[in-house]
């Protein structure tokens, strides 16, 4: 046991990547939530896309993955649903 760690909590770090085209600032709207402490950045541009980062917590480590996880298949099937990715989810 660590007793220096006041918070257990883990940050979770996900990224979409979207056509150049795409309404950057309707896809932010759609994956930012305020309500779950996520946080979404234009992380990265180049020739073949743009690259969105959220991050957001997990209550500890072992939540991690399947938190991540879980907000990658949902942030996806919004961003097809609003015509802004082809990507499957």
């Amino acid at each position: 046991v660590n007793h220096t760690i006041l918070d257990p909590r883990v940050q979770i770090e996900v990224s979409v990547w979207l056509p150049m085209d795409a309404d950057l600032d309707k896809a932010m709207e759609l994956i930012a939530g305020e309500e779950e402490g996520i946080e979404v950045v234009v992380a990265e541009i180049d020739k073949e896309g743009v690259r969105l980062s959220a991050t957001t917590w997990a209550s500890g480590p072992a939540e991690r993955g399947r938190r991540a996880a879980e907000l990658r298949q949902r942030w996806l099937r919004l961003l097809r649903e609003h015509a802004l990715s082809s990507a499957e989810a």
